[in-house]
């Protein structure tokens, strides 16, 4: 080899290495990220579902005392109206909520690649996700090609070029 021509394309083949492994780790963010923000959709859902029921019974029972009002003559059949409508646009938020939870839960199924249960309430132990390998370092590594050592690192010419251009 005397134009360096193994060398060099032994070494572009480590930089394509370096490059791989690092859009590799940038597809791991994103999707730790698209997971984390249907999660934190899918609890809030959740938490506004549960709000949306206990408000739910309290309108019914508001309802309930309005006619019981209405009966005795203490109240008006406005008011009872009133809390029909209250209790009606309360009914009609539900199924709303109920279909964005299931919406972020099957996203979730999707980005983890596990079936997870409508309605779960127990998201603590979500599924493994791989974590990133250990980050590349230069320096002399075991060539098992040749049996000795190499020195692993950016080219000097393109650390020129990375250090001039900063």
């Amino acid at each position: 080899d005397l134009w360096g021509r193994v060398r060099g394309g032994y070494h572009a083949a480590l930089d394509d290495l370096a490059a791989q492994e690092q859009d590799r780790r940038d597809v791991l963010v994103s999707l730790l990220a698209e997971i984390a923000r249907n999660y934190t959709d899918l609890r809030g859902t959740q938490l506004r579902l549960q709000i949306a029921n206990k408000n739910q019974v309290d309108e019914r029972d508001i309802l309930h005392l309005t006619e019981v009002l209405a009966k005795a003559g203490l109240s008006t059949e406005r008011d009872v109206a009133q809390a029909k409508a209250a209790l009606a646009a309360l009914d009609a938020t539900i199924p709303t909520l109920e279909a964005s939870a299931l919406v972020s839960l099957h996203r979730l199924s999707v980005l983890t690649g596990e079936a997870l249960t409508p309605f779960a309430t127990n998201f603590n132990r979500l599924p493994h996700f791989p974590k990133p390998r250990k980050r590349w370092q230069p320096g002399f590594h075991r060539n098992y090609w040749s049996g000795g050592l190499t020195f692993v690192g950016p080219r000097p010419k393109y650390a020129q070029q990375t250090s001039a251009s900063e």
